[in-house]
């Protein structure tokens, strides 16, 4: 007797039928970019289509599943149930797509992608006007929103594609690098009086100190104060680093800089600094990307390209 042989197909053959019988897989991209932006009109900027162009893609997604899929919520739109069940379903079908077919080549002197970005204080004083300018010169239709002294995924319902800052986050469609370590000084008073040369760590905490806001959950300074007795020394909390600066210049507080931000205070002569009396006198910047696709060329020439433009400061 002749043993019946059942080809068994794989878990990424069976979506693909499912999908082909459902729906164009062009449409995927476009519901999974509505999901992150919560928005048909910044969905459409990223996707380089017309806002009706996205709105007939949803319409359609609508009348293939039966939902409305996303509802108005304010000034953007929230995704039903529903749409969250398709969300996790759609992942593996883009994985499997990005695998399938290369990506298009992303040429950005012809593009009009709008990218959102945070950049950290004071680091956005460093270097938003070289990406600013680099844009404008090789890229001229591309948008950048920018968002300054924030590092969460989300800034005011605002997906954000790449942040820089002080600490690397780690996740599902993270893509973190290391871009360089910033030297750190103590500064103070040019008339300070104490001789910082033979100052320890506990004559360091010991002096009355200036911050950037502890309250801040990107705050600059927190690293530095992590026990009661090391917080028991600030006497002045600031929102950025060139305020504390001024501060530090007409007081007796000190406070802990990036040697390139005491470079460039324009009242430079009236303070002085000095090696830091601690273990950590450096602190590791990172360009951080968000993305549910690695390999898509406008983010893979976006996260090189300030990569480049931010290795130094």
């Amino acid at each position: 007797m002749s043993e019946k042989i059942i080809a068994k197909r794989r878990p990424e053959e069976d979506i693909n039928l499912r999908l082909k019988d459902k729906l164009d897989l062009n449409l995927i991209p476009v519901f999974s970019t509505v999901m992150q932006r919560r928005n048909i009109t910044k969905a459409a900027q990223v996707l380089g289509m017309s806002q009706p162009a996205v709105s007939n893609a949803i319409s359609r997604l609508k009348k293939t599943f039966g939902d409305p899929l996303f509802v108005r919520q304010g000034r953007g739109i929230e995704p039903t149930p529903r749409a969250f069940q398709l969300e996790a379903e759609f992942q593996q079908a883009l994985f499997l797509i990005h695998n399938v077919f290369p990506p298009a080549h992303f040429e950005p002197h012809k593009s009009s992608r709008v990218f959102t970005l945070a950049v950290l204080n004071p680091l956005d004083t460093l270097f938003l006007p070289r990406i600013y300018q680099y844009i404008h010169h090789h890229a001229p239709g591309i948008r950048l929103n920018v968002c300054s002294g924030q590092s969460r995924y989300t800034l005011d319902g605002e997906h954000v594609d790449f942040m820089l800052g002080y600490e690397s986050t780690m996740g599902e469609n993270i893509v973190n690098r290391l871009l360089f370590e910033d030297e750190m000084v103590g500064v103070a008073k040019k008339t300070w009086g104490q001789n910082v040369s033979l100052m320890t760590e506990s004559a360091f905490y010991r002096a009355r100190h200036a911050v950037v806001s502890l309250k801040n959950s990107d705050s600059f300074s927190a690293i530095w104060y992590d026990t009661p007795l090391k917080r028991s020394a600030i006497a002045y909390q600031g929102q950025c680093l060139f305020s504390l600066l001024e501060v530090v210049s007409r007081t007796n507080l000190i406070a802990i800089m990036p040697t390139w931000v005491t470079r460039r205070w324009h009242n430079g002569p009236e303070i002085i600094q000095f090696t830091l009396p601690l273990a950590v006198k450096k602190r590791a910047c990172y360009l951080t990307g968000y993305t549910t696709n690695p390999d898509d060329p406008g983010f893979r020439w976006m996260l090189d390209t300030l990569t480049r433009i931010c290795q130094k400061p």
